[in-house]
């Protein structure tokens, strides 16, 4: 498990526990998977009994602080933890004004982010009947994602000292 923390200066304002299953012969589920609820059979495309596949769940949200933004910075970092471990899928459940929210976030930073209503989630006594989605992260795609801007900042890095280059020149 990771914990990811979301600052304002030096106040901790939000905050994540990323869960990765690194598929690495230890049987297990992620915190998601209750009951007979299983990511393997809902999707069996993805192959994960042997891709790495995560899934995060917000601890906390100061209420002012509860926009897209702050959403997107910790999805940012999220990710950045699932990069570093190679997990290919991400996924999360959020009751659906929590998971449009994060999806506005992830979409404004280049990250595209499903929510799965058609995917039936287990019913939870605590969430008092409230329903809630599933989030899912093609964390290739965003892995292709950054690695496509970089390369593209860096070409327009090259390319600005090259006409730096030029203007010293003459």
């Amino acid at each position: 498990s990771h914990v990811v923390t979301v600052l304002d200066g030096n106040k901790c304002v939000g905050g994540a526990v990323v869960v990765i299953n690194r598929c690495n012969g230890t049987p297990g589920k992620l915190p998601l998977e209750k009951g007979d609820f299983s990511l393997k059979k809902a999707f069996p495309e993805l192959h994960l009994e042997t891709t790495p596949h995560a899934a995060f769940k917000t601890l906390f949200m100061r209420h002012e602080y509860a926009d897209w933004t702050c959403s997107a910075n910790l999805l940012r970092s999220i990710t950045n933890i699932c990069h570093f471990y190679n997990v290919g899928y991400l996924f999360a459940m959020a009751p659906k004004a929590t998971a449009r929210r994060n999806r506005i976030g992830a979409h404004r930073i280049g990250i595209e982010m499903e929510i799965r209503n058609d995917i039936e989630l287990p019913y939870e006594e605590r969430w008092n009947g409230f329903r809630r989605e599933l989030i899912f992260i093609d964390a290739y795609k965003v892995y292709d994602g950054i690695a496509n801007r970089r390369s593209s900042q860096i070409q327009e890095s090259n390319e600005a000292d090259s006409r730096k280059l030029l203007v010293d020149q003459v």
